[in-house]
């Protein structure tokens, strides 16, 4: 096969196709890098509908090896979601751990290597304190803030992407909830004694964490969002539910416990993830 003086391959000009080439293909084309169009490498490389996807469900870098026509990208950024909160025997509920932050957009990326940041997700945490906040993600300075971690006792719930929810404080009312960053997320639920000793909902995205209930009933985590047919960045559930973990790679907060179910440890916030696409 006939090659230029640079040792790539001759080869007419195709600048409409995108994307999908491993880098031994790049290094091959490298004497002809106007043949490739726009060309990126870097985390799970699918396609679907008009589109390459490059999803990031652990940290890495995305490349773009070459961008002549200013190509852009839209991109998600999902932080881990927070822990729920632990309790104990014959206490009430902890509260819903908040979601990651969830940010989109688009970016024009000039050939570079970018450092994609995905965040774990908070650490459920045994007896009657609050369970942890969460990792951070990231991409093209574009950062969404962890998931507050919820709150239990006299221990108030965490700030992040999304804030905690309170936890049950022996009918005190005082507690705060955490607090979310704008355009990322929403606050935690409060807690009300009058309702019973179930626990606050952790925020989500897409609303506030609910309030306690009455007949000790918990609070429901706050929505999360949708972003091209997946659901990201939901609250956790205040204890007094059955309690479940935040699924991987979704920013969901983790579900709080209420006395000693589950050993009395809150469950786990959901990791976070990045994915970029542009049009095929």
């Amino acid at each position: 096969m006939p090659k230029n003086g640079n040792g790539g391959i001759i080869g007419p000009l195709n600048t409409s196709k995108k994307g999908v080439y491993t880098m031994p293909d790049v290094i091959i084309k490298q004497g002809r890098q106007e043949w490739l169009g726009f060309v990126a490498t870097g985390g799970t490389v699918t396609t679907s509908g008009g589109y390459t996807y490059h999803t990031f469900t652990s940290s890495g870098t995305f490349t773009v090896v070459n961008n002549p026509d200013n190509t852009s990208v839209e991109y998600l950024v999902v932080a881990g979601g927070g822990a729920g909160g632990g309790s104990s025997s014959s206490l009430g509920g902890g509260g819903g751990g908040g979601a990651g932050g969830m940010l989109s957009g688009t970016n024009t990326p000039a050939a570079a290597t970018y450092t994609v940041t995905v965040g774990a997700g908070g650490s459920g945490v045994n007896a009657r304190a609050g369970g942890s906040g969460a990792g951070s993600s990231a991409f093209v300075s574009t950062t969404g803030g962890g998931g507050g971690g919820s709150g239990n006792g006299t221990t108030g719930a965490l700030s992040g992407g999304s804030g905690g929810g309170v936890g049950y404080n022996y009918y005190n009312d005082s507690t705060s909830a955490g607090s979310g960053a704008s355009g990322q997320g929403n606050r935690g639920g409060y807690y009300s004694g009058y309702n019973g000793a179930a626990g606050a909902g952790g925020g989500g995205k897409g609303g506030v964490g609910g309030q306690n209930r009455y007949q000790h009933l918990h609070g429901v985590g706050g929505a999360g969002a949708s972003w091209n047919g997946g659901y990201y960045a939901r609250g956790g559930d205040g204890g007094g539910s059955s309690g479940v973990a935040g699924s991987a790679n979704t920013g969901n907060g983790g579900t709080a416990v209420y006395a000693a179910a589950s050993g009395g440890t809150g469950f786990n916030g959901g990791s976070g993830i990045v994915i970029i696409r542009y049009a095929l």
